[in-house]
C-alpha cells in the first residue's frame, strides 16, 4: 500500500491555477485519428467521399476547430435538457459541421445530404473513441 499524507474529510479543497500543457504528440495522435475515422466514414457510407488521405487530414482538422467551438456553445445551451436530447443536439451540430467541411473542401471530402453526414457523425464519433 501506498503511504501519504493522512486525509482528513474536513480540510477545504485547495485549487491551485495552472497553465495548460501543450502536448504536440497527443494533437498530433488526435488528427491521425480523426482522418482515419474520416477515412472509414468514406469507405463505409455510399453518401460520403473521402478522395486521400491529405483530404481526410484537412477534414480532420477543419472538424476538430470546429468542434472545439460550436458542441461547448450547444452543450452551455442545454443545461436545462435531458442527457439525451443533449446528445442529438450535439450530434446535429456535428452533422452540420461535416456539411460546412464539405462545402469548405469540396476537393477532398464531400458530404451528399444532411442524412448522410448525420451517419458520418456517429461514425466518427464512434470510432474516435
Amino acid at each position: 500500500m501506498a503511504t501519504g499524507p493522512k486525509a482528513t474529510y474536513a480540510e477545504p479543497v485547495r485549487w491551485k491555477a495552472a497553465r495548460p500543457r501543450f502536448r504536440p504528440l497527443r494533437l498530433l495522435l488526435g488528427l491521425l485519428v480523426g482522418a482515419v475515422a474520416v477515412i472509414v466514414s468514406g469507405l463505409i457510407l455510399p453518401g460520403v467521399e473521402v478522395k486521400t488521405f491529405l483530404g481526410a487530414l484537412e477534414a480532420a482538422v477543419l472538424i476538430g476547430v470546429l468542434n472545439a467551438i460550436l458542441p461547448p456553445l450547444v452543450a452551455a445551451l442545454r443545461l436545462p435538457l435531458e442527457l439525451v436530447l443533449g446528445f442529438v443536439a450535439v450530434l446535429i451540430v456535428d452533422a452540420l459541421i461535416l456539411l460546412l467541411v464539405s462545402q469548405l473542401a469540396p476537393g477532398d471530402f464531400k458530404v451528399d445530404s444532411f442524412g448522410w453526414a448525420l451517419l458520418a457523425a456517429l461514425v466518427i464519433s464512434a470510432l474516435g473513441t
